[in-house]
C-alpha cells in the first residue's frame, strides 16, 4: 500500500490488525520510501487459502484510513 510517511506507523499497525482479524497472519512487513513524501508498506502473509472477497474487504477498509493513497493485494507463490 502507498501512504503518507507521516502516518506510516499507524497505517502499518492497522494493516496488520485487519489482516489478523480476517485470519491472515502476517509473516513479514516491508516498508520503504516511495517518492518524496510517501511510503510503501508490503505485508507478506503465511501460505494459506486466500479468499479474494475477504481480502478485497480489507483493502476497502484500509483505503478509508487517513493518509492512505492506494491499497492493493496480489497473489504470489514466492515461498
Amino acid at each position: 500500500m502507498i501512504c503518507q510517511r507521516g502516518v506510516q506507523s499507524e497505517v502499518r499497525e492497522h494493516l496488520v490488525e485487519l489482516l489478523e482479524a480476517a485470519s491472515y497472519p502476517v509473516r513479514d512487513v516491508d516498508q520503504h520510501a516511495f517518492g518524496q513524501a510517501d511510503a510503501e508498506i508490503e505485508a507478506t502473509l503465511y501460505a494459506t487459502a486466500v479468499d479474494a472477497d475477504e481480502l478485497d474487504r480489507v483493502i476497502v477498509q484500509l483505503e478509508t484510513q487517513p493518509g492512505v493513497q492506494q491499497a492493493f493485494w496480489n497473489a504470489s507463490s514466492d515461498e
